[in-house]
């Protein structure tokens, strides 16, 4: 009985992770939004379908950019609650990171 709780319990977060955005799994069509908060990008890896457009906003305390490891985008420097945002044309997987924390690395869009 004390397993079969903890699977679901596990179930339950992953999901309610999933409601509020914190996981991705899904392909998401149109328009999909990421935040930057408490120094991370979040989700740390957001999947869309070709054309979409990512929209970023900082709900952070701080300034941060969302600058493409490849050189293919790059916002300015978002002050908290500013915006940035990417139309997803090509698809494959997008690094990205900020110039002014050099350990906010490794999140990704994937475009399918």
């Amino acid at each position: 009985m004390g397993r079969r709780l903890i699977i679901q319990v596990a179930v339950a977060v992953v999901l309610a992770l999933m409601v509020v955005g914190i996981v991705s799994c899904a392909v998401r069509p149109g328009a999909s939004e990421a935040t930057i908060a408490n120094l991370s990008f979040v989700p740390p890896e957001l999947t869309v379908s070709q054309g979409a457009t990512v929209t970023w906003t900082n709900k952070d305390n701080t300034a941060h950019t969302v600058t493409s490891d490849e050189g293919l985008f790059g916002s300015p420097v978002l002050n908290p609650s500013d915006k940035f945002e990417v139309k997803f044309e090509n698809k494959g997987t997008f690094v990205y990171h900020c110039e002014v924390h050099d350990y906010m690395k490794h999140a990704r869009v994937i475009v399918k």
